[in-house]
Parts: structure tokens; C-alpha cells; sequence
């Protein structure tokens, strides 16, 4: 990390909280996008992430460029739940004749399904966005050296380390062999899909061979350093958690509490349909 962007990262109050804090903060999004499957709630914590991203002063432009790579997926995921809705239909919205041969009488769409969908949309962006944030806001060898400090294995932290470190390697190698196939007289975007599946064929070899020799000099760059010579590991930072980072915490389970505790008493109240 260049000390420009260090700088940058210190100016927002976000960015100057204890990894470990903000970790909390995404696992008490987490949990309560998990648990609790109401609309107004799921609403309540994307505004709380906006909040989070503009604390943080990260555009929303930069936010969504991260994000929208998962919204096809979370879309048809969305679809599928709608359609298929697993709980008793209290507003049909389209059926399926009585004289069809294949599923009769059976509700396609409903009102309810709909809402369902589009509660399970708001979960897993919110899920997204929260994680988007956090990796954003903190530079992978704070989190790492955050996490030893509550005993969590070092191999496995490093692990994890090392996948996020390589993240844009990956996606720069792709689009450096995208490019260097579309100069040999490559089509990617023409034809049927089938035919762009196919195209994709020929960019799986280079990405593979790339891919293994990234692990390969790792690994050799792992073992010349002594990696698991010493249990007990010595780092440059020392950090620490601060007043401020206690209270934040304190206020990110007393709400996370108190929104359980309000959902769960009055959910009935709080029910769309």
C-alpha cells in the first residue's frame, strides 16, 4: 500500500477504525439480513450501508461497480424464488389453467412470491454491499494481524490474506489474455450464446497456466522466507482498539439486539402480506 493512499485511508472516520470493529459491524449486518426476512428491516440496512459508504466517502458509482458483477446472478436467483414460492399464496397473480394438461391450477405468480423475491434481492446485496465496504475500508494486513489478536490460526488467516491480495492479479492476467486473443482474431461477443461459450474455450489454457505459476513462485517466495518456522510471529503495526472502537461496538450489538428483539415481538405488524 503507497503512502498516498494511507493517507486517504485516515481521513475517513470509517477507515480509522479497528478492523476488528468493523468486522462486527458486517457480521451484525450479516447475521440480521440472515435471520430476520422482512422487508422494512432489509430496507433499514441498505440505508445504514449507504450511510456507511458516504461515512466512509466512497462514491456510489465506485460501490456499484463492485456489486453489480453479483446482480445477474442474485436476479435470477430472485426469479426463481418468486416463482417457486415455498409458502402458503394468499394473492395469485397468474395461473395456470384447470384444463392444462401439465400443472393445473398451479400459481405461476404471485403477489406474494413477488415481494418475497424482491425482500430476498434487498438480503444478498445488502450482504454484498456490507463486505464491499469493508474490504474497501480495510487493507488486508490490518484484518490480519486483527484476527491473530483473537487467536484465529495464522495459516488460516494468511490463506485469506493471499486470496484477496491475488484478486486483482487474476482479473488483470484475464483481461491481458482476453485481449491478447482478441488480437489473434478472437470473437467473444458475436454469434449465439452458445457460440460466446465456445469462443471462451480457448482462454481457459493461458488462465490456467498463468494461474499455477502465480501459486508456484508463492509458494517459493513462502518457503525461502521460513513460513511456519517460528510459532509466535512479530509484526510492524501494533494495533489497538480505542475508546471509540468500544463504543461502536457497544452501539452495533445493542442495536443488532434491539432490532431482533422489536422484530421478533411485533413481526406481525411489520408483515407486508
Amino acid at each position: 500500500m503507497t503512502e498516498s493512499s494511507t493517507k486517504a485511508h485516515v481521513q475517513s472516520p470509517l477507515h480509522r477504525l479497528d478492523p476488528l470493529t468493523k468486522f462486527l459491524i458486517v457480521l451484525c449486518i450479516s447475521t440480521v439480513a440472515i435471520v430476520f426476512i422482512n422487508l422494512f428491516l432489509l430496507l433499514g440496512i441498505i440505508a445504514v450501508c449507504i450511510i456507511m459508504a458516504v461515512v466512509a466517502r466512497i462514491p456510489l458509482r465506485q460501490l456499484w461497480g463492485y456489486t453489480k458483477s453479483f446482480t445477474y446472478l442474485i436476479i435470477l436467483l430472485v426469479i426463481i424464488q418468486a416463482v417457486f414460492y415455498p409458502f402458503p399464496i394468499t394473492f395469485p397473480l397468474l395461473k395456470i389453467p384447470a384444463n392444462s394438461p401439465v400443472l393445473a391450477n398451479y400459481t405461476l405468480l404471485s403477489l406474494d412470491g413477488v415481494v418475497y423475491g424482491v425482500t430476498l434481492f434487498i438480503r444478498l446485496i445488502s450482504l454484498v454491499v456490507a463486505s464491499t465496504i469493508f474490504s474497501l475500508t480495510t487493507a488486508p494486513r490490518d484484518f490480519l494481524v486483527a484476527m491473530r489478536r483473537i487467536k484465529m490460526p495464522f495459516e488460516l488467516i494468511f490463506m485469506v490474506n493471499i486470496a484477496i491480495r491475488f484478486i486483482p492479479d487474476i482479473k488483470d492476467k484475464a483481461s491481458e489474455v482476453m485481449l491478447a486473443q482478441k488480437a489473434r482474431g478472437l470473437e467473444l461477443e458475436k454469434g449465439s450464446l452458445q457460440q460466446k461459450i465456445r469462443n471462451l474455450l480457448p482462454l481457459l489454457t493461458p488462465l490456467l497456466i498463468n494461474y499455477m505459476l502465480m501459486a508456484r513462485n508463492s509458494a517459493i517466495a513462502i518457503e525461502t522466507r521460513a513460513f511456519r518456522w517460528k510459532k509466535e510471529r512479530t509484526y510492524m503495526r501494533s494495533m489497538h482498539l480505542t475508546r471509540t472502537d468500544y463504543a461502536v461496538m457497544a452501539a452495533t450489538l445493542g442495536l443488532t439486539i434491539f432490532c431482533g428483539v422489536i422484530f421478533e415481538l411485533y413481526s406481525s405488524f411489520f408483515k407486508i402480506i
